[in-house]
């Protein structure tokens, strides 16, 4: 958060964030567990980690892309 803090502080800059969306149906093997089910070894809890997913920051982006540019606000966008 010290790093958007930062970045919001800075002139000419937007900050967006987006929403981390936690599916509690749907948990990811870790790289570690894929390892260990081809050496057929046992796994453990700490080889799944719950599947994330962060929604928002694209159609927040693209929306404030467009307001800048139909406002005239500005002539060079980064992304």
């Amino acid at each position: 958060m010290a790093f958007h803090t930062a970045l919001r502080a800075k002139r000419k800059t937007a900050v967006r964030l987006g929403e981390c969306i936690l599916d509690q149906a749907h948990w990811a093997i870790t790289r570690e567990g894929i390892k260990k089910l081809r050496r057929n070894a046992p796994l453990e809890d700490d080889d799944f980690r719950p599947a994330i997913r962060q929604k928002g920051v694209d159609m927040r982006m693209g929306i404030d892309i467009v307001s800048v540019v139909l406002k005239r606000q500005a002539n060079l966008i980064f992304s």
